[in-house]
């Protein structure tokens, strides 16, 4: 399936602020498209399917019939277009550290076939602005954006999203306060970062929606008021010391999957599928 990203090339389009499904006052807008075609480029620009040119010079790791980001190599472009397919193999996953200091990057768009984004994997990009996430991605590491302090969030019920024209609430970053005592994620989010609700002692509730793949690393740690939280299925990864010791977590799924931190699990009640019930719309051990 082709997928469309409008307005990401130029980073400046992401404006703090955006609580509409589309950006405005980005001027002229790109387009960029991504499927399994062979493309002939000129000035850019495929002459068979229209498709815009992944960025050349960029290091790639060959793994059996995948492959990887590992580094930005030769590439010296602004805009770093990650595509679908490198010799005819699916870029599943960005390295960490991958491109980590590059401060010439302002805006990223990752390829479709892409699902792990590894620690560090663009920290200290210190001009980065902008990023479309494709649409599998399904984990983000420790520390993927550390210290992007140049990052252009999406701000809805005071809530921090990074995202595109397509998806503004891609990924929950953070709150604008730490005083917040209840949140209603967005239903498009995918992906709630590392430490994204750190020290928001004064939260009593959330709803981790059907659709969330990933849990950072300390996204609720020292939410003291928080007591429980429901993790449906569908979340692949759930990072280390996720949750406070005085939250009790509710698992809507059988096991705990490979990308699993366990450390959450030693402190807090867990209650697995099969061991809790809803009563009146709260949790509770059978």
């Amino acid at each position: 399936m082709k997928r469309k990203v409008f307005g990401v090339i130029l980073a400046l389009c992401l404006t703090v602020g955006l609580s509409v499904g589309l950006l405005s006052g980005c001027g002229d807008s790109m387009t960029i498209q991504y499927d399994a075609c062979e493309c002939s480029f000129s000035n850019g620009v495929c002459s068979n399917c229209g498709n815009f040119a992944p960025t050349e010079g960029l290091d790639y790791e060959e793994n059996g019939s995948y492959c990887y980001v590992r580094g930005i190599g030769s590439a010296r472009a602004s805009t770093i277009i990650i595509p679908n397919y490198y010799n005819g193999k699916p870029v599943v996953e960005i390295r960490g550290d991958a491109f980590s200091g590059c401060s010439s990057i302002r805006s990223v768009v990752i390829g479709d076939n892409v699902s792990k984004i590894n620690c560090g994997a663009f920290s200290d990009c210190i001009n980065l602005q902008a990023v479309s996430f494709g649409d599998n991605v399904k984990m983000v590491f420790d520390d993927a954006f550390y210290g992007c302090n140049s990052l252009r969030y999406n701000v809805k019920d005071g809530v921090k999203y990074l995202g595109d024209a397509e998806n503004p609430y891609f990924m929950l970053m953070g709150v604008q306060s730490t005083g917040i005592t209840s949140v209603n994620i967005d239903k498009s989010c995918k992906i709630i970062y590392s430490r994204a609700f750190l020290n928001c002692s004064a939260l009593e509730s959330v709803d981790i929606h059907e659709g969330i793949t990933s849990i950072g690393d300390a996204a609720f740690l020292n939410c003291a008021s928080l007591k429980t939280v429901i993790i449906p299925d569908g979340v692949y990864y759930v990072g280390t010391l996720a949750f406070d010791e005085n939250t009790s977590v509710f698992l809507n799924q059988k096991k705990i999957g490979g990308w699993w931190s366990t450390s959450w699990t030693d402190s807090n009640n867990v209650y697995w599928k099969g061991n809790w019930k809803l009563s009146d719309g709260v949790p509770m051990p059978k």
